[in-house]
């Protein structure tokens, strides 16, 4: 074996994986659709979703999975009598809160794409890894502060032993983790990026 190639290899199994994760995601969040709670689509239909069908009242993914984050983070609901602890710019959330959840859904299909063929490898792995780092705060880490009820300021004070709740934000670091190893080690062998930048070896003296 060619000093290199295990880790060419590891390279393209990595970016394969995480694009086919990606752009699963991106279609399950446009295809799919939820049924919110009473006070969600309420919250919901206030910024301007609306139902995907006038007979029911379930939504597109996307609204359940980032609107919904956005909107919690935004414009929290006090606990107690201590003022609420907002975890996400009003600008960023409001009616821009639908927005930015096509914008991520379709971040999701484009650089999942880009992460199959190699293209771009680099960049479409750091905005994985920023739609991963966001979800996290979004998800897990925002939600707990804002209640106030953490383990060392941040966590989630939940049972460490608890694999409901804590396996789907292992599976966001996970994917976290796995972009930013693509950022530093790039796409591997088998790519465009690698067919369309190679670079010429100097000709021999």
């Amino acid at each position: 074996m060619r000093p290199g190639s295990g880790l060419g290899f590891a390279s393209v199994l990595m970016r394969l994986t995480l694009g086919a994760v990606f752009l699963w995601a991106g279609l399950a969040k446009i295809a799919g659709r939820v049924e919110p709670a009473a006070d969600d689509a309420a919250r919901l239909v206030a910024v301007g979703v609306s139902p995907v069908t006038t007979d029911t009242t379930a939504v597109r993914r996307m609204h359940a999975a980032v609107t919904l984050p956005l909107l919690r983070a935004a414009t929290p609901v006090s606990v107690g009598d201590r003022p609420a602890l907002v975890a996400w710019p009003d600008w960023a959330a409001g009616k821009q809160a639908p927005r930015l959840a096509w914008a991520a859904s379709i971040a999701d299909l484009v650089f999942g794409v880009f992460l199959i063929l190699g293209i771009l490898t680099r960049l479409a792995s750091l905005g994985v890894a920023f739609h991963a780092a966001a979800g996290i705060w979004l998800t897990v880490l925002a939600p707990a502060i804002q209640a106030r009820d953490t383990v060392l300021r941040f966590l989630p004070n939940r049972h460490a032993w608890d694999m409901e709740f804590w396996m789907p934000h292992a599976g966001l670091l996970a994917l976290l983790t796995l972009a930013l190893a693509l950022v530093f080690i790039g796409p591997g062998p088998a790519s465009m990026d690698r067919a369309l930048f190679r670079q010429t070896p100097p000709p021999s003296p």
